[in-house]
């Protein structure tokens, strides 16, 4: 993401964050800012996706001249070279800048329905997978070839899992008590970027290695493995350009629900956040609690229903007691379901807290459920109120007169 992109997603993280409803303007200005970082960073570079494709025509048509050349007899030095090279281009991908508010408590954010390209991302994974196969094909099982696997493994897995979602049209939105994962911490990031960098260090010293172990190769050879390398890297260079160019699509179709007022400015800075950044823990369990205000407020209405329709129940004699308590289960039955409700979710936020704690190695962590203990005493008190209610209602009905 470039200077432009960075500075107005963090921006506009931090007036939803602070609270503050942002206008239409607002929205508009800070998508359209996406997209003309993204038509910037295409001009300032010049290497767009025509140029790519004719790079590997010129190759390709190039490579017709040396079919004569006997490259399978060098087979070990060929796939010493390509997954050198690809070692070299994950490094590079590396290298480029990260952004995002990392201090906070955000769930890792990819989802299947933030994939506009599934099947580019599915040919990306199994272009990246093609070095490792054929160097373990070729040369047997090592470390650089299974480290590098990974990568195109991890994106095959998530292209497919996208694909069956956009086909049996699921949804992956947030769910009530998500998988307490997080995005790494600042810390975690730094280390994690120098330990992968160094492991692809190491990849491509080892196979620099075993390059200068086999044997002497032509230069017609040469020639020809130099000719398939690049043609392999403009053809993983071209794929992710072309992802690229469908990564800020989401923003034109936000714009338009924008401007014919199909969502909120409020909803379209939520949808912007998620993208930009992910849930944070805190809206999430916000969104929790207010569930449980909304059902204590439903209660009271129910309770209430209950000592209205509980005012004849004297009428009924005392004898009658069987009457008298159908009646009363009658009158109390949707604030009684209300309640267990209520009492099962408390129990499930528990072990979602137990979960958390599991995590408490994460000073982040140890300080959000500091807080999140706190308010489910406070509702679990509630909900207790709200329980002792009802059962006065019910004794009350049921006293004798």
């Amino acid at each position: 993401m470039s200077g432009i992109e960075v500075s107005s997603a963090h921006q506009a993280c931090r007036v939803w964050i602070g609270g503050i409803v942002a206008d239409k303007k607002e929205i508009l200005d800070y998508l359209r800012n996406r997209q003309k970082a993204a038509e910037i960073e295409a001009k300032v570079n010049g290497i767009n996706l025509w140029v790519l494709l004719g790079a590997i025509g010129v190759i390709g048509w190039t490579l017709l001249s040396y079919l004569q050349v006997d490259l399978w007899s060098h087979r070990e030095f060929a796939v010493y070279v390509l997954l050198c090279c690809e070692s070299l281009y994950l490094f590079i991908w590396l290298c480029s800048p990260t952004s995002g508010i990392r201090e906070e408590l955000r769930y890792e954010h990819w989802r299947a329905d933030d994939v506009e390209s599934p099947f580019l991302i599915l040919m990306e994974g199994l272009w990246l997978l093609l070095p490792p196969a054929l160097h373990i094909a070729i040369t047997g099982k090592n470390f650089g070839a299974a480290f590098i696997g990974l990568f195109g493994a991890g994106i095959v897995v998530m292209s497919i899992i996208a694909i069956v979602m956009r086909v049996i049209g699921r949804r992956t939105d947030t769910e009530r008590f998500p998988k307490p994962k997080f995005t790494v911490s600042p810390k975690s990031d730094v280390t994690g970027d120098l330990v992968i960098g160094a492991c692809f260090i190491l990849v491509s010293g080892v196979q620099v290695s075993g390059m200068l172990s086999t044997a002497s190769v032509p230069v017609d050879a040469v020639k020809v493995l130099a000719l398939l390398v690049s043609l392999y890297l403009l053809v993983l260079v071209a794929i992710r350009r072309r992802r690229g160019s469908h990564s800020i699509q989401w923003t034109y179709e936000l714009e338009t629900d924008i401007l014919v007022d199909a969502v909120s400015p409020d909803v379209a800075l939520r949808r912007i956040e998620h993208r930009a950044l992910g849930s944070r823990l805190q809206d999430v369990m916000n969104k929790f609690f207010d569930e449980l205000d909304r059902k204590l407020e439903v209660f009271d209405v129910a309770l209430r229903k209950s000592v209205a329709s509980l005012d004849g129940i004297n009428a009924i004699p005392t004898e009658y007691h069987v009457e008298r308590r159908a009646r009363v289960d009658a009158a109390t039955l949707e604030a009684k379901s209300l309640l267990d409700q209520m009492l099962l979710d408390i129990q499930e936020f528990s072990k979602y807290l137990d979960a958390l704690g599991e995590k408490k190695s994460d000073a982040r962590v140890a300080t959000a459920m500091e807080g999140l203990a706190s308010r489910k005493d406070l509702y679990r008190d509630r909900i207790d109120s709200a329980k002792q209610g009802l059962s006065v209602v019910v004794e009350s009905a049921l006293a004798p007169k």
